[in-house]
């Protein structure tokens, strides 16, 4: 192996290449189209992305404030998902970030300049690239043919609002609203909120209608209203010989617990596994469609969680939820008995340890499978 090459430069490509720049010697192309431009809205990650900016870019909190608006992430307040609210924090003494996903992809770009070769080129086909390894990051695909969708994610569309605000919290709020959910992410002077729904349940002015009160509960100074529709993926083979997929060439789901940049490190450390021989193909890929699968069991026990809300939306994410928890119960049940014996996992289910299926099963209810 003496060259990968990464397409896309958004925030998938950047951990991706920021990965391979510290534990490899390879040389490292980065393909990008400049006129493309990358998503600059408002992210949550958990803790092992900050882990790998203190071991890789040798960062600590102060230093990610300065340079990409962060804010502390304590962990994730969830209100009106069952009878009472309640906080999935990180265990003592963790603490993730908050940040600007434009600002973090230009300090990488930065930080790599001399390491790394930036090519400013549209990709159209994979015979344009000459490297070892190419690992494709470039964004959602543009057929689905090579995908399995996602079966029991219930919302598919996000209505987007940026504040100016000098925010009073350290943490992501998730509040189960009428028709969704609705993310609050706090930034440098700034809050971002997103409205999580289902497009062919609810409309979309009715949507903008109801955010729009919520915000105005807590600002006057709202900002333009975007709206980006989105399908719930995973690929059916992610892990190739020549080619590995990242970010939302691979997959996406809805961002309920922050799992995506998680699986954007652990797809990197697989494939450097697989690189260097210490897994096969079909043990990587294998490990991608059942993590898949157990990140929509943890997306899908607060949909089964008992709430206020009555209508067409909870009682269709309530449905595609009870399928899931019933296909997934044995494992639910085991992890239940381990959470109240006081017993650790063997390995992460999904992007979670017992701590965190603790916290969620008192938060929601959830006592028995």
């Amino acid at each position: 192996m003496n060259k990968i090459a990464v397409l896309g430069k958004g925030t998938a490509g950047s951990l991706t290449y920021n990965h391979f720049a510290f534990f490899t010697n390879w040389d490292i192309d980065v393909y990008y189209d400049s006129n493309i431009e990358e998503r600059s809205v408002g992210e949550g990650t958990t803790i092992d992305v900050v882990k790998d900016l203190k071991t890789i870019n040798k960062l600590d909190f102060y230093n990610t404030k300065e340079l990409f608006d962060a804010t502390y992430k304590t962990g994730i307040y969830y209100k009106n998902w069952s009878d009472h609210d309640y906080f999935h924090t990180f265990p003592m003494p963790e603490m993730s970030i908050h940040f600007d996903a434009k600002k973090l992809q230009e300090y990488f770009k930065k930080y790599h300049e001399d390491r790394i070769n930036f090519i400013d080129k549209k990709i159209d086909t994979y015979d344009q690239v000459k490297a070892d390894h190419i690992i494709d990051c470039r964004g959602a695909p543009k057929n689905y043919d090579n995908y399995y969708k996602a079966k029991y994610i219930p919302v598919n569309s996000v209505m987007l609002c940026k504040v100016d605000y000098d925010p009073r919290f350290d943490y992501t709020i998730c509040d189960a609203v009428e028709y969704g959910w609705i993310f609050s992410i706090p930034l440098k002077n700034k809050i971002s909120y997103g409205y999580l729904f289902n497009r062919n349940i609810t409309d979309k002015e009715k949507i903008k209608y109801e955010f729009k009160k919520y915000i105005k509960k807590t600002h006057n100074n709202i900002n333009e209203f975007k709206n980006i529709d989105f399908e719930n993926y995973y690929r059916k083979n992610n892990f190739t010989k020549e080619i590995t997929y990242n970010g939302n060439a691979s997959f996406f789901l809805e961002p309920i617990e922050a799992t995506s940049l998680t699986t954007v490190n652990s797809i990197n450390r697989k494939l450097y596994d697989y690189l260097f021989n210490e897994n096969s193909l079909s043990g990587i890929n294998n490990w991608y469609l059942k993590e898949f699968n157990n990140i929509q069991v943890i997306i899908n026990i607060h949909y089964y969680a008992k709430n206020k809300f009555k209508n067409s939306f909870w009682e269709y994410a309530k449905d595609l939820s009870s399928q899931c928890i019933q296909e997934n119960k044995e494992d639910l049940k085991q992890i239940l008995f381990f959470a109240n014996n006081n017993m650790e996992l063997d390995n992460q289910y999904g992007t979670w340890l017992i701590h965190s299926f603790k916290q969620n099963f008192k938060g929601l209810n959830l006592y028995d499978f």
